[in-house]
Parts: C-alpha cells; sequence; structure tokens
C-alpha cells in the first residue's frame, strides 16, 4: 500500500486547525498503527489514544480500489474511492466488511421550505445539481440518517423534516441507504460505517466549495436513529464540521460492549445527546444500547419499556435475521418523542445517576446542582453542567409530554 504524503500533509494541515499539537501527534500515531493492523502485526489500543480530533484522520489517508485478505484467505479489508480504506480488525469485531456507497444505493435527498413534500435529489459529486436545487448556504444543515429495515423517504423521516421546516427556515438532508440497512443485521451494522464516511465526504465538499461561505460545526446537525445513529458517531470520527449528533436510541446489538471507536460517542461531536428508549432489562432483550455513550443521555421512563407499547416478546435472533416489523415499538419511540420536541412538548429532564435509573429512578425529582435538560430538539442545559444521564415520564399517546 503506497501512502501519498500529499493526502497526510493535507490532514496535519486541516487538523491543525481545529486541535492542539497533541491530537496532531495522536493522529500520526493511529495512521501507522492503521498500517500495523493492515499487516496483521499489530497490537495497539485504539482505547489508549481516545481524541476527539485523532481519530477524524483514520482511515481517511488512502483511497482507491483495493481488497485485502487475512490469513484465513477471507477478505479483512476493502478500499473505496474518495472514502478511504474498511478493515474488521480491532476495535472491529463484525465479520462482514461493509459494501460499497453503490452497492448500498446511497443517496442525498434535500427537503426545504421551498420544497418540503417534494424532495430533490443532491449529487455532490456534481456541484451543479447543488447550484440548481434549493440548498441556501446562509442557513443551518440537518441531515437525518435512518436505521435498519428503513428508508429514507419513510413517513417518519418526512415528519421530522416537516417539523423541523415549520420551526425555522433550513436544509433538511436525508440520507437513503435502504438497500445498505436491509438483509441481514450485521451486514446493516458494517454497512453504516461507509454511510457515515460518505456523510463526512458530502459535508467536506459542501465546507470546500463556494457554497457555504459561513460553515461551521454550529451550522450542523445529524440525526441518526438505531445503526443510523452509529453512522452519524461514524461521520463525526471523519469530519470537523459536525456541531451536533443526536443518537435516537442507538442500536445496541454488535455496538453494545464496543470500543468508542466502532460506535457513537461523545467525542464525534461538540455535544451528543442521546435517547435510550428500548435498552436490555426487566428480563427483556432490547434493541437500543444501555451504556451512556453520549454528552448527555436522557431515558426517559427508564428507558427500557415505553408507555403505549405492548410488551416485546422477541429473540436476538429474531432481530439479527431482520424480523423486527412487530416488536420495535419501543425502539422508534425516540422518532416519536424527537419529533414532539421539535414543535409540541419541552420534555424537561431530571439529573440521575445511570444506576439509580436502573432501580428506583422516581427518586430523581429535582434539578439539583447539576440542573435539568431539554430533551430533544430543543436540548438545552439550564445549567453550564446539564451533561450526564436524566430522566423523564412521558405519556402512552401523542405528544408525549406530561403537562
Amino acid at each position: 500500500m503506497i501512502i501519498d504524503q500529499r493526502v497526510l500533509i493535507q490532514v496535519i494541515v486541516l487538523k491543525g486547525k481545529v486541535s492542539k499539537a497533541g491530537h496532531f501527534v495522536k493522529s500520526f500515531f493511529i495512521h501507522y498503527t492503521s498500517l500495523f493492523y493492515f499487516i496483521g502485526y499489530s497490537f495497539f489500543n485504539y482505547e489508549s489514544s481516545k481524541s476527539f480530533s485523532a481519530y477524524k484522520s483514520f482511515e481517511r489517508l488512502t483511497s482507491g480500489s483495493l481488497t485485502g485478505t487475512g490469513i484465513s484467505g477471507a477478505p479483512s479489508l476493502v478500499c473505496y474511492d474518495n472514502l478511504g480504506c474498511f478493515n474488521n480488525f480491532p476495535p472491529f469485531h463484525n465479520d462482514v466488511l461493509p459494501q460499497s456507497p453503490l452497492d448500498q444505493n446511497l443517496a442525498y435527498v434535500l427537503f426545504t421550505q421551498k420544497n418540503p413534500l417534494v424532495p430533490q435529489l443532491l449529487d455532490c459529486s456534481s456541484p451543479e445539481t447543488i447550484a440548481v436545487s434549493n440548498f441556501d448556504n446562509s442557513k443551518k444543515i440537518y441531515v437525518i440518517i435512518h436505521g435498519y429495515k428503513n428508508t429514507g423517504l419513510d413517513i417518519w423521516v418526512r415528519q421530522m423534516a416537516a417539523q423541523i421546516l415549520t420551526k425555522e427556515d433550513a436544509n433538511v438532508i436525508a440520507v437513503e441507504w435502504s438497500k445498505g440497512a436491509s438483509g441481514l443485521y450485521k451486514q446493516a451494522a458494517a454497512n453504516s460505517r461507509i454511510v457515515g464516511a460518505s456523510v463526512a465526504a458530502m459535508l467536506d465538499k459542501l465546507a470546500s466549495s463556494n457554497l457555504y461561505t459561513i460553515f461551521t460545526p454550529h451550522h450542523i446537525h445529524i440525526i441518526g436513529h438505531g445503526v443510523g445513529a452509529h453512522a452519524a458517531g461514524f461521520a463525526g470520527k471523519k469530519s470537523p464540521w459536525i456541531g451536533r449528533i443526536t443518537g435516537l436510541d442507538p442500536a445496541g446489538p454488535l455496538f453494545e460492549d464496543v470500543s468508542a471507536w466502532a460506535r457513537l460517542d461523545s467525542f464525534d461531536a461538540q455535544i451528543v445527546d442521546v435517547i435510550h428508549t428500548d435498552t436490555p432489562g426487566n428480563g427483556q432483550i432490547g434493541l437500543g444500547i444501555s451504556k451512556s455513550i453520549g454528552s448527555v443521555d436522557f431515558y426517559p421512563n427508564g428507558g427500557i419499556d415505553q408507555p403505549g407499547c405492548p410488551p416485546a416478546a422477541y429473540s436476538l435472533e429474531d432481530f439479527l435475521l431482520g424480523n423486527i416489523d412487530a416488536i420495535a415499538c419501543d425502539h422508534l419511540r425516540a422518532i416519536d418523542y424527537f419529533v414532539a420536541s421539535i414543535n409540541n412538548c419541552e420534555f424537561l429532564a431530571v439529573p440521575c445517576d445511570e444506576s439509580i435509573i436502573r432501580t428506583a429512578p422516581l427518586t430523581c425529582n429535582s434539578c439539583g446542582y447539576q440542573g435539568c435538560a431539554r430533551m430533544g430538539f430543543n436540548y438545552s442545559p439550564t445549567s453550564s453542567f446539564g451533561r450526564g444521564s436524566y430522566f423523564l415520564l412521558t405519556t402512552p399517546t401523542f405528544p408525549f409530554c406530561i403537562a
């Protein structure tokens, strides 16, 4: 594998704008660590060099068309033009590799106040398609990433876009990767890495063009559900432009007990707020991740069972095989809460230690010194300490908030 030093210099210059000198050293270290992993002799632990800016250069240093194999002969690395290389060495433990953007039918569609119902296709490889669209470089960008077994034009995606555009004049970009999000769950989980890398590349394209003259992290908010939440995290690991990521019940299977480099993490944006609605508990298997992984983590109703949803009766095997249509009410309720929070509900939550949320959440009933925080679109801590884990109650029907 040949490393183009001009690419390395470009990454160093870019990271120098957003990070300290120490982060550059870590970025340089991770670059060489990835090479050692490729030849099979690395014993480094990515967790030991956890840094917001360092990982953003990981896997960006090479591009092209390449497939590598491990000792067993099974593919262990793939490279895609403009996105870099992807392996399944630690910290990734999935036994399948991500498919290409073409194999996933990955695309972007734009909603604005000028076209709130009929989206426009965006092709960042063709600047003219952006120029003739309703994309406005002076307005905020929201990116919505669907999860497993969903599409970029699902009803909830359209509803979320419509609610955002009712509240403010913005660019709402929905990511369509339904082909990559279908089939076996483990393939969709692997594919989320490509989705994230592609979203990062899209934002980089906009940032490097003259279409976006005031491109700052405050202008970018990515919202992802389930596996799509981890895709948002992978975008954040690669792009310096993301100010906020909202994870809507980030997927738990294949993501629960892995390194922060292999899932959504609080380092992936300036603010990472997470809503947990279907975590394991009460003798049930949950579709969402249970651990606190954000800057702030909300556990409505304890984060296990949601009012208005029937008791979940399914096995992990059902989920991994894609049989989720009738069992995902709790998992989807995070979307409902977020949509309702845009224009209908305040969802004020109280600080509560994660262990207490699991055992006696109703004992958490005061804002205390940490301060309360609003769950959802209008997240804003009511004090400078508004990070950590939070608890709140909801009702079983829309708009779900308790008056």
